[in-house]
């Protein structure tokens, strides 16, 4: 009864389920982008190792299950990837010594078959530092222009909030005219 009772319960409701992958090189800002996304200030964050989730609840009625993967090891990012609806991708805007890096990792990780058809949302972080660069000038460095996915470049800063908002609402725009996203596959197992 208790299921039947939740199927009716449900019926009609509108909620989307995303799975967001949030991913980067170390040290680019994305724990303290995630935490300002849930919270709406800035925290103080430590290295992430592992990674962290959280939850968002969006506006539209969409429901955002973002995973902030370590950048120590991106070897291990390829273990994330399944059943993802987007990917943020987040970059050190003032850190021209590492962004071929970025670059090559976040390239490598769009040639994976399992985001062929990603959405990629690559968010600027600490725009606000003067030897930051712009978000068109990243975008052309990165080689966004090549690529055949919708993304969708924002400028941030994580520890003020600046540009989170406008990058989500690209994401959830984007991510509402697709069709619903498949259920995370769960293993089953006979008891």
């Amino acid at each position: 009864m208790g299921l039947i009772y939740s199927l009716l319960s449900n019926f009609g409701n509108k909620e989307r389920q995303y799975r967001i992958l949030m991913l980067g090189i170390d040290a680019a800002g994305k724990t303290t982008l995630l935490y300002h996304m849930k919270l709406g200030e800035p925290v103080t964050t430590i290295p992430t190792i592992g990674f962290n989730v959280e939850t968002i609840q969006l506006a539209s009625n969409a429901v955002l299950t973002i995973w902030d993967v370590s950048g120590g090891c991106p070897a291990l990012w390829k273990y994330y990837l399944e059943s993802t609806d987007a990917l943020i991708y987040v970059v050190d805007a003032s850190d021209r010594d590492r962004l071929e890096e970025t670059t090559q990792h976040m390239m490598n990780l769009l040639a994976n078959e399992a985001l062929k058809n990603i959405v990629l949302l690559v968010l600027a972080n600490k725009a606000d530092l003067n030897n930051a660069i712009s978000s068109s000038q990243l975008a052309n460095e990165m080689g966004l222009y090549s690529l055949d996915i919708k993304w969708h470049i924002q400028s941030t800063v994580a520890t003020t909030g600046q540009g989170i908002s406008q990058g989500l609402e690209w994401l959830n725009n984007t991510l509402q005219k697709l069709p619903p996203p498949k259920p995370i596959p769960y293993l089953l197992t006979k008891q």
